[in-house]
């Protein structure tokens, strides 16, 4: 593992992939991205939510350190993000893109101090 996990990093890393995708299929493509298997990734079901899709997602990573690394390397792709595309043209997209911005803010705030 290339950084400490923390559990504020966990948070910050979580609420940054909540707010920064609004559409499951780009989430999906996302976390597809960043290794995380495509058997998990296919029970994603459609009457399931992204938050509770994330719920487990997040609560299975944390299980061992390898799911930890995946954790740690969502935090700095989610971090590196300067744009929005899945937020914009939707009815509230200045709200959700404020938010977004202002998740990944934090998280590259705390990436940069470790």
């Amino acid at each position: 593992m290339t950084g400490k996990i923390t559990p504020h990093l966990i948070t910050l890393t979580y609420d940054a992939a909540l707010k920064s995708f609004w559409r499951k299929e780009t989430l999906k493509k996302f976390l597809r991205e960043c290794h995380i298997s495509e058997s998990h990734l296919s029970s994603f079901s459609q009457d399931e939510s992204k938050r509770e899709f994330l719920d487990r997602t997040f609560h299975a990573l944390q299980k061992n350190d390898k799911g930890k690394a995946v954790i740690y390397q969502l935090a700095i792709n989610l971090a590196e993000q300067t744009s929005f595309p899945d937020l914009l043209n939707l009815e509230n997209s200045l709200a959700m893109l404020s938010q977004a911005e202002s998740s990944v803010s934090e998280l590259n705030f705390l990436n940069k101090t470790k």
